[in-house]
């Protein structure tokens, strides 16, 4: 084959593949020992819904803690809030540093339920009050 023959893999009109880009990678990371992502959205749903639980449960505890009357609705929301974002916020710091993904899905998809919950049983409440009017 002289210099001026074409080379067979790459005609005239087709261009020559490109590189990858630096971060791609040749083959999908698959690691066997791993918890597949429907799992990890599992657990993280329920996980969450559990923690969250345990989050409300801990009202007495609280109160020994210098709440003479109960914890109030406020605080004890305030605080599941900040809970909420700080278990978000280390899903995300799993997903970027290690890759894991899933858990934060699961944690979303609880809380999405869950306000979905809220607004049906207000308004379920909302038609009864308004019925007996």
């Amino acid at each position: 084959m002289s210099e001026s023959d074409p080379d067979p893999k790459h005609s005239g009109d087709v261009p020559a593949p490109l590189d990858p880009l630096p971060y791609a990678t040749p083959t999908p990371r698959t690691n066997p020992g791993m918890v597949p992502v429907k799992e990890r959205w599992a657990i993280g749903c329920f996980g969450y819904i559990l923690i969250s639980i345990g989050w409300f449960a801990s009202a007495p505890f609280l109160q020994s803690l210098g709440y003479r009357h109960g914890v109030p609705v406020g605080d004890a929301f305030l605080g599941w809030m900040l809970m909420t974002a700080v278990l978000l916020a280390l899903t995300l710091f799993l997903r970027l540093r290690y890759g894991f993904k899933g858990y934060g899905y699961g944690i979303l998809s609880a809380l999405g339920a869950g306000a979905l919950i809220l607004l049906g049983l207000f308004l379920l409440l909302l038609a009864i009050c308004a019925s007996h009017h």
